[in-house]
C-alpha cells in the first residue's frame, strides 16, 4: 500500500519537477528568424522551451530571445529554422505546446539529443569527375611464319591480261544511212546545176519601164498611184 501511494506521488509531482510551464495556442512562422530561437510575451530571455507541434507531434527545443505583445493572440513566434524542424506552414498560424524547461532538464536533454534532429544538415555534392578517356588498344601482333615443308612450293598464279576484240571496219555503202545521205547529195548538185543553166540560157529581161507591155505599164502607174 505504502509503495502503491508512493508510486502515485511520483507520477504526478515528476512532471512538475521536469517541466516548469505548459502552454498550449497558436504560433507563427517567421522567416526572417535564424537559428533555433522563439519569442514570448513573458518567458525570460535565454529559457529553453520544448515546442511540439500538435498536428504531427514533432519536437524541438528552442530559446527565448525575443519578445510579442501580451495582447497578441499569439503565443509564440518562431524562427525560421524551428518551424522547419517541426513542420510548421509558412503562412497563418500553427498550434504548438510550449513546455518551458527547467536548467536540469535542459542539461540532460542538450546530453541525451532527440531522436530526430532539429536541422537536417545539407547534403554534400561531390563534383562529377570527369570521364576518363579509353586507353588505347594496341595493334595486333603479326602472326608468326609457319615453316613449309621443303617438298611444297608456292606457286602465284599468272596475270590476267584483258584483250579487247578488234572490231572489223565498216564501209559506207554497206550502211544505208551513208547510202541515203550521198543521194541528196546528188540529187542537191544536179538542182543547183539545172538553175545555173536556166538562168544562163534564158533571154534578158528588159530593165526599162517603155519596154514593157502596155497593160504592165498601165498596171504600175495604177499601183503607183494608190500608193501615195
Amino acid at each position: 500500500m505504502k509503495s502503491l501511494s508512493a508510486a502515485l506521488i511520483i507520477g504526478l509531482f515528476f512532471p512538475l519537477l521536469c517541466f516548469g510551464q505548459t502552454q498550449t495556442g497558436n504560433a507563427s512562422y517567421n522567416p526572417s528568424k535564424k537559428g533555433l530561437h522563439i519569442s514570448h510575451a513573458s518567458m525570460s530571455f535565454n529559457t529553453r522551451v520544448r515546442v511540439t507541434n500538435l498536428k504531427n507531434n514533432r519536437q524541438v527545443i528552442a530559446t527565448v530571445d525575443g519578445r510579442i505583445p501580451p495582447s497578441d493572440p499569439r503565443i509564440a513566434d518562431i524562427s525560421k529554422e524551428a518551424g522547419d524542424a517541426i513542420g510548421m506552414a509558412a503562412s497563418g498560424y500553427t498550434e504548438v505546446r510550449l513546455e518551458q524547461l527547467l536548467p536540469e532538464a535542459a542539461v540532460s536533454a542538450a546530453v541525451q539529443p532527440p531522436s530526430e534532429p532539429a536541422v537536417l544538415p545539407e547534403p554534400v555534392v561531390q563534383p562529377a569527375a570527369p570521364p576518363r578517356s579509353p586507353a588505347p588498344v594496341p595493334p595486333p601482333a603479326p602472326e608468326p611464319e609457319v615453316p613449309l615443308p621443303g617438298n611444297i612450293q608456292i606457286v602465284s598464279p599468272p596475270p590476267v591480261q584483258y584483250v579487247l576484240a578488234e572490231q572489223p571496219a565498216q564501209s559506207c555503202a554497206a550502211s544505208p544511212v551513208c547510202v541515203a545521205i550521198l543521194i541528196l547529195a546528188i540529187v542537191a548538185v544536179l538542182l543547183l546545176v539545172a538553175i545555173l543553166v536556166l538562168i544562163l540560157c534564158s533571154p534578158r529581161v528588159p530593165v526599162w519601164p517603155w519596154s514593157y507591155p502596155v497593160w504592165v505599164r498601165r498596171r504600175l502607174r495604177y499601183m503607183k498611184n494608190r500608193r501615195y
